[in-house]
């Protein structure tokens, strides 16, 4: 039985292998979406560069607090730092004229001085573009406003340490003002699956571009192979020999699913080796679960071609399950908790693209994907059962 299989998968790729179109879209989608999303979100893990304009003040001078401040934004990643002179215009058209001209993001406006003697607050006002990128935007306003909190309180400190020093206020004093400006202080703390290492976008990116092309190539592909072969009459054929139907069926799951592997393959290949992917968790793992998630697929491409009597209604109907399915699993992006996320709980992809995360990035061990995994292998039994169910059935009738 498993060398008339093996025979029968065989002539499947085989048959793809002459069709030198087929194969050079089979082999070149995987590379396309990786070399696409890989280098429009950073894949070697290049940070996202924000240009920022400083105006100095009015007179020109600065004291050796602005100076620091300034250091900090130039020292600061992330941050390209331009500096201008102040033209005497209004806050307002002078950072209307950079952001135009200049193509900053932000322009930030310094005082006068950043040493108020007469108890007043310094002011500081940081203009940005509306319609940047929001990607930019938001890290610019994020650095800017951190930056300018953490100076803020550094200095707060430094003055109160030098009133404490001059007697003016005891140490009791001292620590009620301390407790009333900052009521509460917060630590942020990074986490990352691996202390070795930092994360990179193309971490998280490549389990959904891996989930994403066993959708495609599972289900489209299992679908219209099956339908073409039974409208150009080579499964009347291959029926005819003495195989039985069960080698037959699994021949061609088999096929596939050497179609699918050859695509992920390509695709983690080009990850590693171009974008620099690191897979924290088990290799054995993570192919146990893009196995798993394949034959989930080909199990709907099977059911699928039970209903579909040409190549374009297999193709037209798997278009209609993989778009929701591809949206709604959130292997791109995060689902908020709310209706969506419920209805991508239906989805088998959820529980694929949860496991291959999990394994991929976080280095979860096989108990701790378990629940997904039972899910998958499930839900692969089921529409695995039930398509050859119903392909027996329309093949022997």
């Amino acid at each position: 039985m498993i060398k008339k299989s093996l025979l029968i998968s065989w002539r499947g790729l085989s048959e793809v292998w002459h069709q030198k179109k087929l194969m050079v879209f089979l082999i070149s989608y995987p590379l396309l979406f990786m070399l696409i999303f890989g280098s429009a979100f950073g894949g070697a893990g290049s940070p996202i560069t924000v240009d920022v304009a400083m105006v100095m003040p009015e007179d020109g001078s600065t004291d050796i607090v602005m100076d620091m401040f300034i250091g900090v934004f130039d020292d600061m990643d992330g941050i390209n730092l331009k500096t201008y002179s102040n033209t005497g215009e209004s806050n307002l058209t002078q950072s209307s004229k950079l952001i135009e001209d200049e193509d900053v993001v932000m322009v930030i406006f310094l005082p006068d001085t950043f040493m108020n003697y007469d108890g007043s607050k310094v002011e500081i006002e940081v203009y940005y573009d509306e319609a940047a990128d929001q990607s930019e935007l938001s890290i610019g306003t994020g650095i800017a406003s951190g930056v300018i909190e953490e100076f803020s309180s550094n200095m707060f400190e430094q003055s109160l340490a030098v009133i404490e020093e001059s007697g003016m206020l005891s140490a009791e004093d001292v620590q009620i003002i301390e407790s009333i400006s900052s009521p509460i202080e917060a630590e942020f703390v990074a986490v990352s699956p691996d202390e070795e290492r930092d994360l990179k976008y193309i971490d998280f990116l490549v389990p959904g571009l891996v989930a994403m092309s066993m959708l495609w190539t599972g289900v489209t592909g299992a679908s219209t192979s099956l339908v073409e072969d039974r409208v150009k009459g080579v499964r009347r054929r291959i029926l005819s020999t003495p195989a039985p139907r069960s080698s037959i069926i699994l021949g061609d799951m088999l096929s596939q699913l050497a179609i699918v592997s050859l695509q992920i393959f390509i695709l983690l290949l080009v990850a590693r080796y171009i974008y620099g992917l690191n897979i924290v968790g088990s290799y054995m793992l993570t192919a146990l679960i893009i196995m798993i998630g394949s034959l989930s697929m080909i199990g709907i491409g099977i059911l699928i071609s039970n209903f579909a009597k040409t190549a374009e209604e297999a193709s037209q109907m798997g278009l209609l399950i993989n778009f929701p399915m591809m949206f709604l699993a959130g292997i791109f992006f995060p689902l908020s908790a709310g209706w969506m996320q419920s209805i991508s709980k239906l989805f088998p992809l959820t529980y694929i693209n949860d496991a291959l995360r999990g394994v991929m990035i976080r280095g979860y061990g096989i108990s701790e994907v378990s629940t997904e995994l039972i899910v998958s292998i499930g839900f692969a039994a089921l529409v695995l059962g039930l398509g050859i169910v119903m392909l027996n059935r329309s093949e022997a009738a």
